[in-house]
C-alpha cells in the first residue's frame, strides 16, 4: 500500500509520523542513557578513560561518513525500507552490545579484549542503525507540504529531545537492576516501536524508482549555504555542552560532584527549552524557516553574550537555556530549509548531508571549546557568539524555496 505523495494533515494527526516520532523517542533515550552507562561499565571491565571515550568517538566518526551514503541509498531503495532496516539494526545490535557488556561484567572479556569487542559492536551499530535518521527526514520531506514540513521536522526534533531527557532518568531507575538491564529494556522498546513503524509507515509512490547515479554522495549547490549555517549551529551546541561544566565549576568554585549536579541542571533546562520550542512554539507560530533561523540566531547570540559576561549561576542557567531555545528554533528551520532547497530526487542526499554536518559539529564544537577555554574562560562563549552571528549572516544570504524538479 502506498501513501499519497503529499499529506496535508497536521503531522501529529498522522499515524505514520506518530510511529516515526515514537521510534525517535526510543532511540534518543537509548543514545543518552548509553552515555550515562558506558563510563561506569567501562571501568568495571578495566578500560581506561581514553578507551571509553574512544568507543564513542570512533562510532561517531563512522556515522559522519555513512550518513550521506544511507541518505543516497534511501533514494534508490526507498525511505520505508531503509528506515525500518536502520531501526531493526538498532534493536539487534544494541542487544548484542548488552550481551558483550554482560560478558565483560562476568569476567569473560576484560581490558583490551573488552575494548575490541565493544568497539566492534558499536562500529557495526553506527554503520547500520544510522540508516534510520536520514531516511526519516527524507520520508517527512516527501510526504508533507511546505506549510507542514517545518512543523513535522520540529516534532521530530522534539521527539529526539524528549528521548534525550528521558534517557538518563531511565538509566538511573533501571541501573539498580544491573548495568546492562537498561540496554536490554531500550532494545525491547525500540523493537516495539519498529513493529509500529512497520505497520503504519507506508511506501511512498516514488520510493525505489530513483537511481543512485554514478555518485555515492551528491551535494546540490543550492544547499551549500545552509550546510554552512548548520555547521555553525551544531558546532555551537556541542561547544556549549562541553564548556558549561567548566564555566560552572570555575565561577562557583565547586568540587566534581557538585559541578556535575549544577551543570547537569543547567543543561536539563536547555534541553527542556529545545523541546518547548519544537513541540509548542514552532507549532503555534508557524513561521517560515528563514524567520525561525534569524530569530533563533539572535537568541543564540544573546545567550552566548550572557555566558560571556556573567559569573552568576542564575545568569549562566539563563544563558544556557537561551542557547537551548535558539537550537529549538534553528535546528528544525535549518533542516526544513534543506528539504525546501532540494528536488524530490535529492531529498535522501540532503538528509544524509545533514547527518554528516551534525557529526562534524559534534567533532569541531568540543575541540574548539576545549582549546579556547585554555586561552581564556570566556573565549568559548565569544566563539559561540561569533558562530551564531555567522549563521545569521549565512541565513540572510540564502534563498529558501522549492527548486524546480
Amino acid at each position: 500500500m502506498t501513501l499519497p505523495a503529499i499529506d496535508d494533515r497536521a503531522p501529529i494527526a498522522r499515524a505514520d509520523l506518530r510511529a516515526i516520532f515514537a521510534t525517535t523517542i526510543c532511540t534518543g533515550a537509548g543514545q543518552t542513557f548509553y552515555f550515562a552507562i558506558l563510563p561506569p561499565l567501562g571501568r568495571e571491565v578495566q578500560l581506561t578513560e581514553l578507551q571509553i571515550g574512544s568507543i564513542t568517538a570512533i562510532a561517531s566518526l563512522i556515522y559522519t561518513f555513512t550518513s550521506p551514503l544511507w541518505g543516497r541509498a534511501s533514494d534508490h531503495w526507498g525511505r520505508r525500507r531503509v528506515f525500518l532496516f536502520g531501526v531493526l539494526c538498532y534493536a539487534i545490535l544494541n542487544t548484542v552490545f548488552g550481551v558483550v557488556a554482560g560478558a565483560g561484567l562476568a569476567g569473560y572479556l576484560i581490558g583490551g579484549a573488552a575494548f575490541v569487542a565493544l568497539t566492534s559492536v558499536r562500529v557495526m551499530f553506527a554503520i547500520t542503525a544510522g540508516a534510520s535518521t536520514p531516511a526519516a527526514q527524507a520520508y517527512i520531506a516527501d510526504s508533507t507540504s511546505e506549510l507542514r514540513r517545518t512543523q513535522a521536522i520540529g516534532l521530530l526534533g522534539a521527539a529526539l529531545g524528549i528521548g534525550t531527557i528521558a534517557g538518563p532518568g531511565a538509566a538511573a531507575l533501571l541501573a539498580s537492576y544491573g548495568l546492562v538491564t537498561p540496554i536490554f529494556v531500550i532494545s525491547g522498546c525500540v523493537f516495539l516501536a519498529w513493529l509500529a513503524a512497520a505497520k503504519f509507515v507506508r511506501r511512498l509512490p516514488e520510493e525505489g524508482r530513483r537511481g543512485m547515479g554514478r555518485r555515492l554522495v551528491h551535494v546540490p549547490k543550492r544547499v551549500l549555504p545552509l550546510l554552512f549555517v548548520g555547521a555553525c549551529v551544531f558546532s555551537t551546541v556541542a561547544a556549549i555542552q562541553q564548556a558549561t561544566g567548566f564555566r560552572v565549576q570555575d565561577t562557583q568554585g565547586l568540587g566534581p560532584e557538585e559541578t556535575a549536579r549544577m551543570a547537569g541542571a543547567a543543561l536539563v533546562g536547555s534541553a527542556i527549552a529545545v523541546v518547548f520550542a519544537q513541540a509548542v512554539l514552532i507549532q503555534w507560530l508557524r513561521w517560515p524557516p528563514k524567520r525561525l533561523l534569524l530569530v533563533g540566531g539572535v537568541i543564540g547570540v544573546l545567550g552566548a553574550v550572557i555566558l560571556t559576561l556573567s559569573a552568576s549561576y542564575t545568569l549562566i542557567v539563563l544563558g544556557v537555556t537561551l542557547m537551548g531555545l535558539s537550537f529549538g528554533f534553528t535546528n528544525p528551520a535549518y533542516t526544513a530549509g534543506l528539504t525546501l532547497n532540494a528536488t524530490a530526487s535529492e531529498q535522501g542526499s540532503v538528509a544524509g548531508l545533514n547527518g554528516m554536518v551534525q557529526g562534524v559539529g559534534w567533532v569541531v564544537g568540543p575541540l574548539l571549546s576545549g582549546g579556547l577555554y585554555q586561552v581564556s574562560p570566556i573565549a568559548p562563549f565569544i566563539g559561540c557568539a561569533v558562530l551564531m552571528a555567522l549563521a545569521i549572516a549565512g541565513t540572510l544570504a540564502v534563498r529558501i524555496g522549492s527548486p524546480r524538479t
